[in-house]
């Protein structure tokens, strides 16, 4: 069980394409996707959901910019229903929507570590064509486009024997169709249908940070993401659960007399591991019953917490330091606080040895600045020293920490986007998901306003809570 893990492979997957060309084709489809469009350059990739006047989604995928061309790679049972309802909607804009599925073939190769490959740009979410035989520029004729996935794996999207050859060339052996759904659910990817279906909402999903451009203009459905967005926290979240059981797609998870469903299951060692909605606590955003699920007489390895469907299940429990690292837009006010205030918690609580906080920004106008004097006078008024000078979130911050606090839900977005993959996402939390009384998602942004003594009390809250979070997590003794 360990092909498209620590040994690569690869896997053939169904798949719908559709072609939309024309001058128009970036302005009309940044009307109609729910992610950005226009400004996308030739050779990016971007993921994106297409949805109805209520907020369902009528099909979702990944979108790659060629130059003569958009390609939407959709689910192939979505493709020809989609393609239609596009081609309906272009009015007097010069864009040409066409379902091309029958001309295409899709490939995934996946592995632990980023796939080397030449003819494949190293950086996530790009696409580099590649002529046929014939030297026809694709997607002409004959020819494919190696993708580079967000996990760091390819994707092989072109003409059957194009992709055939690639496989040949790359000599790795063949996954199954199960190595594959046990690949997707560890790395927290839902799939249609077994997640994306009618009457699930993509904040629930989370498809928020890498499928919805948040402060992009007017598109089909977008009311009803706004309103989701804004309300916080959903009724119900997706999560990865690792079971001591065999349990199946579709059945029932009990969580305080409240119930569940398993959307996706494959087996993995002597147990099985499983994506599932499961309710939440709307006021804490943490699963019901401190996440004592049970799937009929199968019971999770381990609670199903908030989080662990992603940063918990990534973090090595023989590694003895919790790595936390803490986001804001600049690095020099809200993160540095938070990093601070977290130390503060942990040495109190007796758990600093085993807590390793850093903080960084989206951001890299402040870079190599130190903490803004106000946050450090506010700050030291209550005993917390900030540390350090203002740098910029890297892709490796990904892997190195197991948990990501974003300041505010714009941080949170700007993270989504900055992840190199589902694992990466995953990690990603809010300060405030931890603040049990909080009346806000965010932590405001003093820079400007000035309010830094707030914002110290503000992300001295979260510091406590998670704290006592990583305390229970780890297991450590009361200081």
């Amino acid at each position: 069980m360990t092909l498209l893990f620590r040994k690569p492979g690869w896997v053939r997957r169904d798949v719908g394409v559709i072609r939309v060309s024309g001058g128009d084709r970036q302005h009309y489809l940044q009307q109609m996707l729910s992610q950005q469009v226009e400004g996308l350059a030739a050779g990016e990739v971007a993921d994106f959901l297409f949805l109805d006047a209520k907020g369902v989604a009528q099909t979702g995928g990944r979108m790659v910019i060629h130059a003569e061309a958009v390609l939407l790679v959709v689910p192939c049972e979505t493709s020809a229903a989609a393609a239609e309802t596009l081609a309906a909607r272009t009015f007097l804009m010069d864009a040409k929507v066409a379902d091309v599925s029958e001309e295409f073939a899709l490939a995934s190769v996946r592995a632990a570590d980023p796939i080397e490959q030449t003819g494949a740009r190293d950086q996530p979410m790009t696409a580099v064509p590649h002529p046929g035989d014939g030297g026809d520029p694709w997607p002409l004729a004959g020819g494919g486009m190696v993708i580079r996935d967000r996990s760091g794996g390819l994707d092989l999207l072109g003409a059957e024997d194009w992709v055939t050859a690639r496989l040949q060339g790359l000599g790795l052996p063949e996954a199954s169709d199960e190595d594959w759904h046990r690949w997707r659910i560890l790395n927290a990817e839902p799939d249609w249908p077994h997640e994306v279906a009618t009457g699930r909402r993509p904040q629930e999903l989370g498809l928020l940070p890498t499928h919805v451009h948040l402060s992009k203009g007017c598109y089909p459905g977008q009311e009803s993401i706004a309103k989701m967005y804004n309300l916080g926290k959903p009724r119900r979240g997706l999560f990865v659960l690792d079971l001591d059981g065999t349990v199946a797609a579709g059945d029932e998870v009990t969580v305080e007399g409240k119930t569940g469903q398993i959307t996706s299951a494959a087996p993995d060692h002597e147990g099985s591991v499983a994506l599932a909605l499961l309710p939440l606590d709307r006021a804490t955003g943490e699963v019901l019953g401190n996440g004592a699920v049970a799937v009929g007489d199968v019971a999770p390895a381990r609670p199903a917490l908030a989080g662990d469907s992603l940063w918990w299940m990534g973090h090595d429990s023989d590694t003895a330091t919790m790595r936390v690292l803490c986001v804001c837009l600049g690095n020099i006010c809200r993160s540095p606080a938070a990093a601070a205030a977290i130390r503060d918690e942990a040495a109190r609580a007796g758990v600093a040895e085993a807590v390793d906080v850093d903080s960084a920004g989206t951001g890299s106008w402040q870079l190599g600045k130190p903490p803004d004097a106000r946050m450090r006078r506010a700050a030291r008024a209550v005993g917390l020293e900030l540390e350090g000078v203002a740098r910029v979130v890297e892709g490796a911050d990904f892997e190195t920490f197991d948990l990501i606090l974003a300041m505010d839900r714009g941080n949170e977005a700007d993270l989504g986007q900055l992840a190199p993959g589902a694992a990466g996402r995953g990690k990603v939390r809010r300060l405030r998901d931890f603040e049990p009384d909080a009346d806000s998602p965010d932590v405001p942004d003093p820079y400007l306003v000035g309010n830094f003594e707030e914002v110290v009390d503000i992300v001295r809250a979260g510091a406590a809570g998670v704290v006592a979070d990583l305390r229970q997590r780890l297991d450590a003794p009361a200081g």
